[in-house]
């Protein structure tokens, strides 16, 4: 009976399963396996592996990037709170009013001038079409400023 010849350790390897190994060591016929990131091992006979491609020496990469990522090693942002309060936008315009018909969706041209516009225009629509029902919106702009 001949002997399957092992993978040497450190080598890079692809099981059945598909799982990428780094090798760490022999037991036999079974080579010993773990995750290229770290993580819990496996065993698999010699038969089941064979030397991982470049697309799995990829893998292989992006997967120890990451664990070093989740270990902190490239996790360096500092936050802190910085309180803030909103009010309106001192250099915006005041409350720009549209009014929209419920029925036909016609809208009026947007108005910064206050209600008079807008109620101007659903009182002409009115006339125009017996159409009764409106919606106003007002639009108003806030800014956040640091409160410190």
């Amino acid at each position: 009976m001949e002997h399957e010849a092992l993978p040497e350790i450190g080598t890079l390897v692809v099981d059945s399963d598909d799982r990428i190994g780094l090798v760490k060591g022999h037991k036999g016929s079974l080579v010993e396996l773990e995750p290229p990131g770290g993580g819990p091992g496996w065993d698999a006979t010699s038969q089941s592996v064979q030397p991982a491609g470049e697309g799995e020496r990829l893998r292989a990469r992006v997967a120890e990037a990451n664990a070093r990522a989740r270990a902190g090693g490239l996790c360096r942002s500092t936050y802190r709170f910085v309180p803030h309060t909103l009010g309106v936008d001192p250099d915006a315009e005041s409350g720009i009013l549209e009014v929209e018909c419920t029925t036909c969706h016609a809208q009026s041209a947007p108005a910064a001038d206050g209600r008079e516009r807008g109620e101007l225009w659903a009182l002409a629509h009115t006339g125009r079409t017996g159409h009764t029902g409106y919606r106003a919106t007002t639009t108003s702009f806030w800014r956040a400023t640091h409160s410190e």
